[in-house]
């Protein structure tokens, strides 16, 4: 029997390090995993129930990439946030580099090497938060890709149901088989002339 992920019940710490996930790791390593082990998906995130906040949000006037964003809007500020905080990060690390050369370059009876250390400590944090807020960010942005893809094709699949235009043409080619018989038949009968009796 297939169980809904516990992401929704995970801790911040638990999503933050994926930590929620190990359960099934261990399953796998233990056994090949079948369909029944592979967790479902949440309601919220089904293909479904974007479709119907995509639906509930489509108006007469408004953009359609407005209403994408609105459909799929807590992952992408995730998303954005992430972003924001990586490029940050990412000068993180030259600048301590740069404060631990700086700290070398002191006189050796002046450097106090507990600076270094808090430097050293610093540029560490700065790293392994960088790595976790960049797992984050890939993991929310896959999740606004998977949304907004299955929105689309939920909508183009819809749109396409509802156009008579297939049936239309079908009926009208019936129609036409169907009248072009009736001209053969009432032509032939025309030409072949009285039922002769003997």
């Amino acid at each position: 029997m297939a169980w809904i992920t516990p992401e929704a019940r995970a801790s911040l710490l638990s999503r933050v390090l994926f930590y929620y996930v190990n359960p099934l790791i261990d399953r796998a390593n233990r056994a090949p995993l079948s369909m029944d082990d592979v967790w479902l998906l949440q309601h919220t995130d089904s293909a479904q129930a974007t479709f119907e906040r995509f639906k509930l949000n489509r108006r007469p006037g408004r953009h359609l990439a407005f209403v994408l964003i609105w459909v799929g809007l807590t992952p992408l500020v995730v998303t954005l946030a992430g972003g924001a905080a990586t490029a940050i990060l990412g000068f993180a690390r030259p600048y301590y580099v740069n404060q631990i050369l700086q700290w070398l370059q002191q006189d050796p009876k002046l450097r106090d090497p507990t600076d270094g250390l808090l430097i050293f400590l610093a540029m560490l944090a700065a790293g392994c938060t960088f790595g976790l807020v960049m797992g984050m960010q890939l993991f929310y942005g896959r999740r606004v890709g998977l949304q907004v893809s299955a929105t689309l094709m939920a909508a183009i699949y819809a749109k396409a149901l509802r156009r008579p235009v297939g049936v239309v043409e079908a009926a009208q080619l019936k129609n036409k088989d169907a009248s072009a018989n009736n001209a053969g038949d009432s032509a032939f009968s025309a030409t072949s002339g009285p039922e002769v009796r003997t």
